[in-house]
């Protein structure tokens, strides 16, 4: 793709990768460990991944007075009691410094000796997304780090992995500023600044979406065997630890209808195909206790498959729930913790808000370039992912007979949402002068209210953290 200004695409896509990368290190300072949802499991997943294990094992646990087999792998027990006491802190108020100081959990280090641990709620994802947390786990181990030190690695390690594909993906196509807004929000940074997976799955689907664009764009000697079958890959390994976005796997089709490469739709078929197999092993093999169905998934994805209809029932009373329209829309914008922290209650009018302003400003470009069939796919895509995250809720996380879906968070549609951006949002370049200055004004002014109110509401909540604590000194 040729742009008038290589140099200066250069530099904005390193301008705003940089600019993600700091803010979020900003927040992981006022973030004390493994406050992410579900963190914790997904630290043992990434453990497990350190040790070479694909597959998670099963093995008994006790859950509620009751020994019951779950999916999950041996653990160090120096990580499980880090991972307990930090666990043991969701929800209490905050211990302050001397009291975690006299816990002695900073001072923890790899005993060598392992445990059955679970992780249920990892065991669907292919783990190869949990790399850099996994290294640097084992560097820590290997280095004789504490384990809070190898966690601080870990957690490092995933938001520089997340700030650099969002560069890549920020190269390889020009930013807009709906998209800009969108990774600003309050659970966007939050989840980046982490050690659990949102921030690099997120950050991952941005470059697969900017590549696809940009292929689309080009021609076809544009276009190398080797970069699509990448491409392709990074696809899989997205769906395979994201299953509501297996939509996403058409989209190779769609170029090998545009061009009609036997390869493109060799590699498409293989993504596919790879992503299926490991959705076959994994609900084969995947023991979750914390949610009793009723029925095995396998049987609940048959009956719904076979009778649609159900779904769509099940579907329009969950959307008919006031209630849990409002926790999606919260949750999309940022509930903190494990949904235990929420923002300010007129934070999100206010985001909500200024965000759709900024949209509107993006919708005001006249289309330069316009790719329709692109921006169709996009579309169509976003809207099947969408429900598809009901529909896998409805089968993994749903008691049966069901009359509404549970488990759904808004944070699951943040990447329809980056698809529904890149389609219908014009380029930064594409905006006339005036719409530069405003929108540029505009969203630095959302992103800096964004860091603000995240960082204002976790030092509120967790004033025992390295940042709390020196802002109190210098003040």
């Amino acid at each position: 793709m040729n742009y008038k200004n290589n140099v200066a695409f250069s530099k904005n896509a390193l301008f705003w990768a940089a600019l993600f990368l700091v803010l979020a290190c900003l927040v992981s300072a006022f973030t004390p460990p493994l406050r992410s949802p579900d963190e914790s499991l997904h630290v043992r997943r990434a453990y497990l991944l350190s040790r070479g294990e694909i597959v998670l094992k099963t093995g008994p646990v006790e859950y509620l007075g009751v020994e019951v087999i779950t999916s999950g792998g041996e653990i160090d027990i120096g990580l499980d009691s880090f991972l307990a006491y930090h666990l043991g802190q969701i929800g209490k108020p905050d211990p302050g410094i001397a009291a975690i100081q006299n816990s002695g959990v900073n001072d923890l280090q790899w005993t060598g000796v392992k445990a059955f641990r679970p992780a249920p709620g990892a065991s669907y994802y292919f783990p190869f997304l949990y790399a850099p947390q996994a290294v640097a786990l084992l560097i820590g181990e290997k280095l004789k780090l504490s384990i809070a030190s190898s966690y601080t690695l870990a957690r490092g390690f995933a938001l520089v992995s997340s700030a650099m594909l969002l560069w890549g993906a920020f190269c390889l196509y020009p930013v807009n500023v709906g998209l800009l807004a969108l990774i600003s929000l309050p659970m966007a940074m939050f989840q980046m600044s982490s050690a659990s997976l949102d921030g690099i799955s997120n950050a991952l689907a941005a470059l697969e979406i900017a590549a696809f664009l940009r292929m689309h764009k080009t021609t076809s000697a544009g276009n190398s065997r080797f970069a699509f079958a990448l491409w392709c890959l990074g696809l899989s390994l997205l769906v395979t630890c994201r299953p509501h976005l297996l939509p996403i796997l058409t989209l190779p089709f769609i170029l090998y209808r545009k061009r009609r490469e036997r390869h493109q739709l060799a590699s498409g078929l293989i993504a596919l195909a790879a992503a299926i197999a490991w959705f076959s092993i994994a609900i084969s093999t995947s023991f979750d206790p914390r949610v009793q169905l009723g029925q095995s998934t396998s049987a609940l994805v048959r009956d719904y498959v076979m009778h649609p209809n159900a779904f769509f029932v099940v579907l329009w009373q969950t959307l008919n729930s006031n209630e849990n329209l409002q926790f999606f829309w919260k949750s999309f914008i940022g509930i903190l913790g494990w949904l235990e922290l929420p923002l300010p209650e007129w934070a999100y009018s206010f985001i909500s808000a200024s965000g759709v302003a900024l949209l509107i400003l993006g919708l005001l470009a006249k289309p330069k370039n316009t790719i329709g069939e692109a921006r169709l796919s996009l579309t169509m895509v976003a809207l099947a992912s969408v429900l598809l995250v009901f529909f896998a809720l409805l089968v993994t996380w749903t008691p049966h007979p069901a009359d509404m879906i549970k488990g759904v968070q808004g944070r699951y549609f943040f990447v329809p949402g980056l698809m529904l951006a890149y389609a219908w949002q014009q380029p930064w370049s594409a905006l006339g002068v005036w719409q530069r200055r405003f929108s540029g004004i505009g969203l630095l002014s959302f992103i800096a209210f964004n860091v603000f109110t995240l960082t204002a509401t976790l030092q509120q909540r967790y004033p025992s953290t390295w940042a709390a604590d020196t802002l109190r000194l210098h003040n």
